[in-house]
């Protein structure tokens, strides 16, 4: 029982965060401006429910071909990336309000 205490603290940080994570994430998309926000809020929603159900699957099959070590040192690359993308996400934003902005004016 000692060992689980450890890893069960780490999910559950990891469980925080996501919840977190997906609020902004439906809020960012929402904010888009010339997509309207039904289409951005389902897409968020495919995207989440894809990863919930692919995910475990994927880490399972890749930890069986590659080994676990290499499976799970592509959780960093992976949220990596994640990273990139919602920064990508951002700079869209800003640019669609700075173009809205404009036109506005």
């Amino acid at each position: 029982m000692k060992n689980a205490v450890g890893p069960s603290l780490i999910c559950s940080v990891f469980i925080f965060n996501f919840a977190n994570s997906f609020s902004i994430a439906f809020s960012r998309a929402g904010a888009i401006k010339g997509v309207s926000t039904a289409r951005a809020t389902s897409l968020v929603s495919l995207l989440a429910y894809a990863g919930l159900l692919f995910a475990p699957p994927a880490f399972g099959l890749s930890a069986e071909h590659f080994g676990l070590h290499t499976a799970l040192c592509a959780v960093p690359v992976l949220l990596t990336i994640t990273v990139l993308l919602a920064f990508l996400l951002g700079r869209l934003i800003k640019h669609s309000r700075e173009d809205t902005q404009a036109v506005g004016s």
